[in-house]
C-alpha cells in the first residue's frame, strides 16, 4: 500500500515541482525585465511611438512646406472672397442708385399724368369754343384760318394726351421689373 501512496503523491509532487520551477522562471524574466533600461521597455516604446510618429510627420510637413502651402492657399482664397464682397458691394450701389433714379422718374412721370388730366378739360373748353358755331363763344370768329389751324392743333393736342395718359395708365399697371 505503501506503493500506491507514494505514486498518487508523487504525480502530486510532479506538478508542485513544475509549478514551483515555472514560478521562478517567471519571476527571473519580470526582474530582468525590470533591470533593463526604460527605453528598452515594449510598453515605453508603444506609448511613445505614436508621439514619435506625429513629431516625425509635423516635420516632414514642414519641411515639404505644406503647411506654408495650405496658408497660401487660404490668404488666396480670402482674397477672392474680399474681391467678391467688393463686387456684390459695388452691385448694390448701382442698384440703389437706379432704384432711386427709377423712383425719380416715376414721381416725375406721375407730375405730367396728374398735368394733363388738369390741362384737358381745359382744352377741351377750347376746342369746343372753336368748334361753336355761336360768335359769342366762337375763337378766332374774324379769322376762318386761324380758326381752322387752332382747331386742328387743339385736336392734335388733346389725341396726344389722350395717348400719353393712356400710355401712363398702362404702365402704372405693369408690374415693375428687378434686375
Amino acid at each position: 500500500m505503501e506503493s500506491e501512496t507514494e505514486l498518487s503523491t508523487h504525480p502530486n509532487q510532479l506538478e508542485e515541482d513544475l509549478e514551483k520551477t515555472l514560478t521562478l522562471k517567471k519571476l527571473r524574466l519580470e526582474i530582468a525585465d525590470l533591470e533593463r533600461p526604460w527605453w528598452k521597455r515594449p510598453s515605453y516604446i508603444l506609448a511613445a511611438l505614436p508621439t514619435l510618429l506625429a513629431v516625425v510627420a509635423l516635420s516632414i510637413g514642414f519641411l515639404n512646406g505644406f503647411f506654408s502651402a495650405q496658408l497660401t492657399k487660404l490668404e488666396n482664397q480670402r482674397h477672392d472672397l474680399q474681391a467678391e464682397i467688393r463686387q456684390f458691394e459695388d452691385t448694390r450701389h448701382t442698384l440703389v442708385s437706379q432704384n432711386e433714379e427709377l423712383q425719380r422718374e416715376l414721381k416725375s412721370k406721375q407730375i405730367i399724368v396728374e398735368t394733363i388730366r388738369k390741362i384737358k378739360p381745359n382744352l377741351a373748353l377750347v376746342a369746343g369754343g372753336l368748334q361753336s358755331e355761336n360768335p359769342e363763344y366762337s375763337l378766332g370768329r374774324d379769322n376762318p384760318e386761324l380758326r381752322s389751324d387752332l382747331s386742328n392743333r387743339v385736336s392734335f393736342v388733346l389725341a396726344t394726351l389722350e395717348g400719353l395718359e393712356g400710355l401712363m395708365e398702362d404702365r402704372e399697371k405693369q408690374p415693375c421689373a428687378t434686375p
